[in-house]
C-alpha cells in the first residue's frame, strides 16, 4: 500500500495488486480477489465501510481514502507510533459502534453480505476523536460473499478471529462475522 494524492489535495492510499509470476494458481486467485474487492467497494455504500475512490489499470491498484492512524490492530497490539495518541475507553466504544454499524449495513442488505475476514487489521482508523462523524471503517472485502445458498470459505482465513465453522470449512453465515466481531471486542 502506497500513500498518494488525488486531485492534488486529497491524501489517498493506493493498494497495488502484487502477483508472483511463477505461480499461475496464486495469480488467478489474487486477480479474482482483487476484482471482487473492487465490486464490494463499489456496491457497499456506508460511512463505516471503506469506499472506492478509483482504480488504476497499470499497475492494477485500488485507490482508497488514506487512514492516517492505520489499523486497529496496530493500536491493540501496541505497535502505534510514539506520537500517536492512546485509545481512551470512550474512543474504544465508538470504534466498536462504528464497526457494528458497518457490519449491520452489510448484513441488512438483500441478500446479506458476509465479510468473511473481519479482524482488527481490517478496521482502519480515520480519526482519534470519539465525537467525529467517522472514527473507523471496515475494509478488505477480498473474501466477502453474498449469503445465498451453500458456500465454503477458503483456507486463508485467520484462525484467531475466525468462527469454528470457518476453521472447519463448514458453511458460514452472518453469525461467522458476529463471532469475528467478538474477537475484536476481546482485543479492544
Amino acid at each position: 500500500v502506497y500513500k498518494g494524492k488525488y486531485m492534488k489535495e486529497r491524501q489517498v492510499a493506493i493498494k497495488e495488486l502484487k502477483i508472483v509470476e511463477d505461480d499461475i494458481e496464486d495469480k488467478e486467485e489474487k486477480v479474482r480477489e482483487f476484482i471482487q474487492e473492487i465490486q464490494w467497494l463499489h456496491y457497499a455504500k456506508h460511512p463505516n465501510l471503506m469506499e472506492l475512490i478509483g482504480i488504476i489499470l497499470s499497475p492494477p491498484s485500488i485507490v482508497l481514502p488514506f487512514c492516517e492512524y492505520g489499523s486497529l490492530f496496530d493500536y491493540a497490539e501496541g505497535k502505534r507510533e510514539k506520537d500517536k495518541p492512546n485509545l481512551s475507553w470512550i474512543l474504544r466504544l465508538r470504534i466498536l459502534i462504528d464497526i457494528s454499524n458497518g457490519m449491520n449495513y452489510l448484513h441488512s442488505l438483500d441478500p446479506p453480505i458476509i465479510h468473511c475476514d473481519l479482524k482488527s487489521p481490517n478496521v482502519l482508523l480515520m480519526s482519534m476523536k470519539y465525537d467525529d462523524e467517522i472514527v473507523c471503517k471496515v475494509a478488505d472485502y477480498g473474501l466477502s460473499q453474498f449469503s445465498v445458498g451453500r458456500f465454503l470459505v477458503d483456507s486463508k482465513m485467520n484462525p484467531v478471529s475466525s468462527a469454528p465453522e470457518v476453521i472447519e470449512s463448514k458453511d458460514i453465515s452472518i453469525k461467522s462475522d458476529i463471532y469475528s466481531f467478538g474477537s475484536i471486542l476481546y482485543e479492544v
